[in-house]
């Protein structure tokens, strides 16, 4: 069972690890953002064109904001 002091370091790194990808898209730093990505990344933007299956694609429909 984990304890109390695990969890709390998982919750953290989660956290840190959240924040990293955030920035990186919000950053346009699309080299960090796709290395973090699982191969069957699924991206559902605001707008019908922006639904992107796999990292090619999404790098694809995304190019013109980078």
């Amino acid at each position: 069972f984990p304890t109390r002091r695990s969890s709390d370091l998982f919750n953290q790194i989660l956290i840190q690890k959240s924040s990293f990808v955030f920035h990186a898209y919000f950053d346009r730093d699309m080299d960090s953002f796709v290395k973090l990505l699982d191969p069957d990344f699924v991206w559902i933007g605001s707008y019908e064109f922006q639904y992107a299956r796999g990292i090619d694609h999404f790098l694809e429909i995304t190019k013109e904001e980078q």
